[in-house]
């Protein structure tokens, strides 16, 4: 809730927020001043610390394995973009998604529904659709119409050091082959923003591991389905 301190004010009645709203604070892992002091000053208050302790590394590996993430999200389809955990996922081409011959996913009508990357899990169809680890992974379609796709995901904010990125991507089938880009911002999350890293033209189908030398100032990396 907001609450306005102010005692000079005469209608103390609408000094506070009728509504409550929950947040959830997003932690960086990178090193935060632990030291902070005010005093009072001639020009008002005074604020010191002292430099943030750089030994032993900025920040920490983090590994993300989508399983924490809702699968086949109703929130992630027939919309421009959204977010969960973090991840922003963009519907660039918002165009209607195809699926697969015989069988149903959550939330999803081939030739009907709109969508980008979404979580899938395994279980929902047989073993061609095995994860690499784990239950979970980010999955996007191909488009209905055969058109060229464009969809995002964003990843949550990097700390802002020169580092390397990991991950493993498939095609569904390798006669099929997927084509991805890579990319980074220093900045923004809209996909203007973004700039290219590289591009994987074929993307097997099995799982590949894929390293991505992102440069120091990057805030956000994205990858890009983008096959036709």
């Amino acid at each position: 809730t907001a609450l306005v301190v102010f005692d000079a004010y005469m209608d103390p009645e609408n000094n506070s927020s009728d509504a409550s709203v929950a947040v959830a604070p997003k932690h960086l892992n990178v090193p935060v001043v632990t030291d902070l002091a005010g005093e009072k000053a001639e020009a008002g208050v005074k604020l010191t610390w002292s430099e943030p302790n750089l030994e032993g590394g900025a920040v920490e590996t983090v590994t993300e394995s989508f399983e924490e993430f809702t699968e086949f999200s109703a929130d992630g389809f027939n919309v421009a973009s959204y977010e969960e955990n973090g991840w922003i996922f963009i519907d660039e081409d918002n165009a209607k998604i195809g699926g697969f011959q015989g069988m149903d996913l959550p939330n999803l009508t081939a030739g009907a529904t709109t969508g980008s990357f979404f979580t899938f899990d395994q279980s929902a169809g047989n073993e061609t659709f095995a994860a690499h680890s784990g239950e979970k992974y980010l999955a996007a379609l191909f488009r209905y119409d055969d058109g060229q796709t464009s969809d995002w995901a964003i990843s949550p904010a990097l700390s802002g050091n020169a580092q390397t990125i990991e991950l493993y991507a498939r095609s569904y089938s390798s006669s099929y082959p997927e084509k991805i880009e890579f990319l980074y911002s220093t900045g923004g999350t809209s996909v203007d923003d973004f700039q290219l890293i590289s591009t994987v033209e074929s993307v097997p189908g099995d799982w590949t591991l894929y390293s991505i030398d992102v440069p120091a100032g990057a805030a956000r990396f994205a990858i890009h389905s983008c096959a036709q």
